[in-house]
C-alpha cells in the first residue's frame, strides 16, 4: 500500500526527528537522574493531587497544586497551594483562603486581558 506523497514526507519527518532526539538524548551526560530529599520542613500534603500547572503570577514561574488536600508544606492552603520551588503558600482572596472542595483541574489562559490560572473541579467557592 503507498501513502499519499504528503504522508509519507510527514512520516520521514517525524522519523528523522525520532533518531535526532533519540541520538541527542542518549550522548547527554550533564544531567543523571537521581533523588535529592529536602530536609528541614514538612514539604507534602495531606490527600491527594489532582492538578498541577506551572504559571508566573508576575512574582515568577511558581507551580500550583490542586486536589484534594487541606494543608501543604504545614500551611493551610484548602484544596490549591503555590510551590516556588522552596516552600509552600496559600492563594488567598477575599473570601478565604482556597476553595470549599475538590480541585481536578489547572488550567493557564490568556484571554487576551493577560495569562490567567483558571481552577475547575467539585468547589462552590473560591477564596
Amino acid at each position: 500500500m503507498e501513502l499519499p506523497r504528503s504522508r509519507g514526507v510527514l512520516m520521514l519527518v517525524a522519523c528523522v526527528l525520532m533518531l535526532l532526539a533519540g541520538a541527542e538524548t542518549r550522548g547527554h551526560t550533564g544531567c543523571e537522574p537521581g533523588w535529592a530529599s529536602l530536609t528541614g520542613q514538612e514539604i507534602g500534603v495531606s490527600g491527594a493531587i489532582r492538578a498541577m500547572a506551572v504559571f508566573n503570577d508576575e512574582s515568577g514561574p511558581a507551580l500550583y497544586a490542586g486536589g484534594s488536600f487541606t494543608t501543604a508544606g504545614g500551611v493551610e492552603v484548602n484544596r490549591v497551594a503555590r510551590w516556588n520551588g522552596s516552600a509552600w503558600s496559600a492563594l488567598e482572596g477575599p473570601s478565604g483562603i482556597g476553595v470549599n472542595g475538590t480541585v481536578r483541574a489547572l488550567a493557564v489562559f490568556d484571554d487576551g486581558s493577560g495569562p490567567a490560572l483558571y481552577a475547575g473541579g467539585y468547589f462552590s467557592t473560591a477564596g
